[in-house]
Formats: C-alpha cells, structure tokens, sequence
C-alpha cells in the first residue's frame, strides 16, 4: 500500500508548509483549484460544469476550479451552500470575488426552494463536488444530503476535491449520504480512509496532485 495520512497529518503537512517554508496557503489553494481543473479538462474539453461548494478552503478549492474550467470555455455554475456574504475566510473570500467579477453564475442554496430549482433545471454534463473537505465528521447536513443523493442519482461524473463530502478521510466512515465520485482529486497524499472497506464505492478512482508541498513534507 503506498504511504497515506490521516486528515490531522496532512494539515500537520499544509500547516509546516506555511510556516517552516513561507508557502501563502492562498497559493496551495490555487494549485489545488488549478491541478482539479487540468485532470478534469483531460476528459471533458467542453460541456456544462455545476461546482457544488462549501462555505470553506474546500470550497475555495472548488472556486478555484470553477474559475479555470472557465478559462479553459467550459461553462460553469456554482453552487453555494451558504450566503456569499457568510463567506468570512480570506482565502475563499478572494477567489470567490475574483468569480463574480469573471460573471460565473454564483445560486446560493439556502432553502428547499432552490434545492428542488436545482433538480429541475439540472443540465450539467459533469459535477465537481467541493462543499466539505478532510475535516468532515459525522453526517451530511440534511440540506446537503439531499442534494447529494440526487447528484448520486443523476449518474453524471463526479469529480471530488480531497475527499468525497460525506466521508471521514481518516476513517474511510460514512454515515448516511455520501458523495459517490467518478474521481477522487486529493492533495499532498492519500488519506487513510481511502484504502478502507467499501470506500472505493466513494472516492471511485483516486488521483493524487502535489500542490507545491516541499518534498520532505511527503516523505
């Protein structure tokens, strides 16, 4: 089995690469939003993407994403489960602004409302899903959940940033919805939880990308 690390390791990992190496978290951010993108414009050159994001760095990450795929002409959406003013993190603060000055669509998800709009109006070829990252614990969210049972539902790729929202990265545990990813895009290193019993189900294919993380960081 090649080397893997729980979730408190790898931000062991992301926290010394800034600190010991003076590596801006927003430019980790960056590579991980620009590296998702380049693995998922290998397979899909145009199209209409729908990014699914959190109010965190992972949904930074997927801010990121969603920028690039629009670089590169492919159409995007995102989907914001929480109020673009709610967003208090720099990192994602910066990159979501950058978005809304490019013009990609940013639909706020708040209520049943614009859940079941969404499930009407679904016309994406592909998803990436960024709405929890390795932090996650426990359940999804019934807003959530919901929601990610019906992406499940659509059997449209999808592409997961890190981890796939519903599972515990160092655990491989999944409790209620769980996102079922065509790929798993992870950075740094595979997280433990990965090569659990019935997590492949989840993360479907893993991809691992260096995000800038010196190399004795991942020895």
């Amino acid at each position: 089995m090649r080397k893997s690390v729980t979730a408190a390791q790898m931000k062991k990992i992301d926290r010394v690469a800034q600190t010991k190496y003076a590596i801006p978290s927003i430019i980790l951010m960056e590579n991980a939003g620009r590296a998702s993108a380049e693995e998922i414009i290998k397979e899909h050159k145009k199209g209409k993407a729908a990014v699914f994001c959190g109010r965190g760095n992972n949904g930074g990450d997927g801010f990121v994403c969603a920028r690039h795929l629009r670089r590169k002409g492919i159409k995007t959406d995102v989907f914001l489960f929480t109020r673009c003013s709610e967003i208090k993190n720099k990192n994602p603060f910066v990159n979501l602004a950058i978005l809304r000055k490019m013009g990609v669509k940013i639909k706020e998800v708040s209520s049943e409302k614009d859940i079941e709009k969404i499930k009407r109006n679904f016309r994406y070829v592909f998803i990436v899903d960024a709405i929890f990252g390795i932090g996650f614990k426990g359940l999804l969210p019934e807003k959530i959940a919901n929601i990610v049972n019906f992406l499940n539902g659509t059997k449209k790729p999808i592409y997961a940033l890190d981890t796939p929202s519903g599972m515990n990265a160092t655990s491989g545990k999944v409790q209620g919805a769980c996102i079922r990813a065509y790929k798993t895009i992870t950075f740094g290193l595979p997280k433990k939880g990965f090569f659990e019993k019935g997590a492949r189900s989840c993360t479907g294919k893993v991809v691992v990308k260096n995000i800038g993380f010196p190399a004795q960081l991942l020895k």
